[in-house]
């Protein structure tokens, strides 16, 4: 069995809260961005939620990605369409990135929330 590696701390700066997500399991955590600093409708997944992770069992997570990002995120192999993305219900810009299996990809899931959380801050 493979040990998933522990999740870092990818708080987004000035941001220390998290809340339960709109899409999702109730035990997963949200990552909302301020109102005020909102990018693009298509850079979240409901409301200011711009991603969410799931248990630590699973390992995966919903975020909304700039469309370039998520395009070759989806061809590398690192997401697939979020389930709602396919009936319309979210952006097609939302994926689901798999859970990392060790640090190499803990580091671009890490990347991935990043360029999320500077998209839905209007910064691609």
């Amino acid at each position: 069995m493979v040990r998933r590696p522990r999740r870092p701390n990818v708080r987004a700066p000035g941001r220390e809260r998290t809340a339960e997500p709109h899409l999702g399991p109730r035990c997963s955590r949200a990552r909302p961005r301020r109102p005020h600093r909102a990018g693009a409708p298509d850079a979240f997944l409901i409301g200011q939620e711009f991603c969410h992770f799931h248990p630590p069992d699973d390992g995966s997570l919903h975020v909304a990605l700039p469309p370039a990002v998520a395009a070759v995120a989806r061809q590398q192999g690192w997401a697939e369409p979020h389930p709602m993305a396919k009936r319309g219900v979210v952006p097609e810009t939302v994926v689901m990135v798999y859970g990392p299996r060790d640090a190499d990809e803990l580091d671009v899931v890490v990347s991935l929330v990043r360029v999320s959380y500077r998209y839905a801050g209007g910064r691609e």
